[in-house]
């Protein structure tokens, strides 16, 4: 759900080859993280916009956007995560694509859970949101095999 500004600053994020993997997808994680930051506006309506039930096709408009652009720049990382041995999964293209919908739906956990710690958009410090986030990194690292922790969020 980023704007072209974001998938660009990802793109380039991954076709750094002073990066490996693990290091990529950290930056990744960062440049998302702060693109949100300084969009909040944008991410708290289409936060508010991709809950309202009224509101099918954009959903799907998002998730076929984001399969479209964000799964293929996963792939190409899980992919060097593979040869450099930090990731071990046979299917680097469909763990970007379960990697990516995971992500879609996060969207709901966020929303239940800021809602449960009493925040707002921006504020990501509360128990409930660090325990999706906390729970979002392990599945990732279990579908790519990475060694646990190694994904964890960094500050």
């Amino acid at each position: 759900m980023m704007g072209e500004s974001g998938v660009r600053e990802l793109e380039a994020i991954i076709a750094d080859p002073d990066l490996g993997a693990l290091d990529k997808l950290h930056a990744y994680f960062a440049a998302s993280s702060a693109w949100k930051a300084e969009n909040v506006t944008a991410v708290s309506t289409t936060m508010r916009l991709w809950r309202d039930e009224n509101n099918a096709l954009l959903r799907q408009k998002l998730s076929h956007g984001s399969m479209r652009t964000i799964a293929p720049l996963l792939e190409a990382i899980i992919r060097q995560g593979c040869e450099e041995r930090v990731f071990d999964t046979d299917y680097p293209r469909e763990a970007a694509v379960i990697i990516t919908g995971m992500a879609l739906h996060l969207t709901d956990a966020f929303i239940d859970a800021l809602e449960a710690d009493g925040a707002v958009a921006e504020d990501m410090s509360g128990p409930h949101i660090q325990g999706v986030l906390a729970a979002y990194v392990q599945a990732f690292e279990r579908i790519l095999g990475a060694p646990a922790g190694s994904l964890a969020l960094r500050d």
